[in-house]
């Protein structure tokens, strides 16, 4: 696994340098929620961070960084290809942008449920039975996010064989191997992307946009190093059960 990860983190070093666009469309996105999130006094304290989470132009430019994480998907997943030797164009073609449409659409539904869901489930449900609610969905999400990495990069390389049923069975003996490797890649990252956001309360203004800035690149890339982990979890597990990942 150790393997794994070093070259995760390789590659993604490479994506980021060789197409740094890439880098900085999560970049720009981060950075601008991050405007918005001083403009209307988040990190003023920690209790004014608090009473600004549900603020309505920081969850608008939260969707707005969502989207781009989940188009960094399909030319990441495609750099990738092409870093290991694969004959394709980063930008797409329309074969596989038509498949991936779909993974589109599946990004989109369970996105808004993360961000919106609980507004929607908290008339009817107490604070704690909203709470495991909540953490049960994004376990789910989590499980099926595993079992669905085969679809999502197939679709991103224009492979038609890995359907969105398909993935589950490739996928299937790799749960917890990946559920791990998940764990070990996305953990650092995220703990330095709330550290950042942490630190910056209550600083001046050099010392805070310099946080920011830096918390703005890290988020870019976490999102080149999560494409990067599915990559490498889809490839191992389609290797196992004698499938190709690309078309």
């Amino acid at each position: 696994m150790w393997t794994e990860i070093r070259t995760a983190y390789r590659d993604s070093w490479m994506v980021a340098l060789t197409y740094p666009l890439l880098f900085a469309l999560p970049v720009a996105a981060e950075f601008a929620q991050h405007v918005v999130e001083q403009g209307i006094g988040m990190y003023a304290s920690l209790e004014a961070m608090e009473a600004a989470g549900d603020n309505g132009w920081r969850m608008g430019f939260g969707v707005v960084k969502v989207l781009s994480l989940f188009m960094l998907v399909y030319w990441v997943s495609r750099a990738l290809a092409a870093l290991h030797g694969a004959a394709l164009r980063v930008l797409g073609d329309r074969h596989s942008a038509r498949l991936f449409a779909g993974v589109v659409v599946w990004s989109l539904v369970t996105g808004m449920l993360q961000l919106f869901g609980g507004h929607l489930i908290s008339p009817y449900l107490t604070s704690r039975a909203a709470l495991i609610v909540g953490a049960l969905f994004v376990i789910a999400l989590i499980v099926c996010d595993i079992y669905l990495s085969a679809w999502k990069i197939g679709a991103s390389l224009g492979n038609a064989r890995l359907s969105f049923t398909r993935s589950f069975s490739v996928m299937h003996g790799n749960f917890w191997w990946s559920l791990g490797y998940f764990i070990l890649m996305f953990l650092p990252l995220m703990a330095l992307h709330y550290a950042f956001a942490v630190l910056a309360v209550g600083k001046g203004p050099i010392v805070l946009w310099a946080l920011l800035a830096l918390d703005a690149l890290t988020v870019g890339y976490l999102g080149i190093v999560l494409v990067a982990t599915s990559y490498a979890i889809a490839r191992r597990g389609a290797a196992r059960k004698g499938e190709a990942l690309l078309p």
